[in-house]
């Protein structure tokens, strides 16, 4: 993921070069970035198969907050349709009484299709519909011991969306949106102090939705 976020900012730097020179009569590419957050409902599934065909699972549901940089890449086929890339970086939020120790991040990449109701010059009020896959890491350290365990999930997810584009200038405006956003994600890896265990037998699945909103800058070139 880093890698591709490497290559995505050079991508953006050379448009932002060669803009000027190619720059046509109708702006076709936007650029949006800004802050988000999320209020999701979760639900944790573990499941362990014995040998003998017996399984013990264990469900637990909760509420999780997150807050999220959100960078979006649109290109408009014409004045109404337009489509793009999602990019989202950020971490869930832990009650103040049950942080110590842990931490996360993940990581969302995502294709996106969008359609303006509205489509003037200067406001945009527009739909949009999105498909995702996301990484997400969770890391604990016991207060005890300080032994380290880490958890990489993975795993698809849709997105719904309504938002508005206010222009201040013809090329420099606001974006606000709010939507309803997805996951569900399945364990892939777990490690104690670095050191991988053995999942066979053991399945682990975290399913979130909930609303997701944000508020950033967007320009046309």
């Amino acid at each position: 993921m880093n890698r591709f976020l490497h290559h995505f900012l050079v991508a953006i730097m050379l448009l932002l070069v060669v803009q000027p020179v190619t720059a046509q009569d109708e702006p076709r590419i936007q650029l949006r970035a800004g802050g988000g957050f999320a209020v999701y409902g979760t639900r944790s599934t573990l499941t362990y198969s014995f040998s003998n065909g017996v399984r013990f699972t264990s469900t637990e549901e909760d509420a999780a907050a997150t807050l999220h940089l959100p960078i979006e890449v649109r290109y408009a086929f014409n004045k109404r349709f337009n489509a793009g890339l999602d990019l989202k970086f950020g971490s869930y939020l832990y009650e103040p009484d049950s942080a110590e120790g842990k931490s996360n991040g993940f990581a969302v990449i995502g294709l996106t299709a969008e359609y303006s109701l509205i489509a003037r010059e200067q406001f945009r009020w527009y739909v949009s519909i999105g498909l995702n896959t996301a990484r997400l890491q969770l890391r604990e350290t016991n207060t005890l011991t300080q032994v380290i365990s880490e958890a990489d999930y993975g795993g698809g997810g849709y997105r719904l969306a309504t938002g508005t584009l206010v222009f201040f200038t013809s090329r420099l405006g606001l974006n606000v949106h709010l939507g309803l956003d997805s996951h569900n994600f399945k364990l892939d890896a777990f490690r104690i102090d670095g050191q991988a265990q053995n999942l066979n037998g053991f399945t682990g699945t975290l399913e979130t939705g909930g609303l997701d909103g944000g508020i950033g800058l967007v320009v046309r070139l």
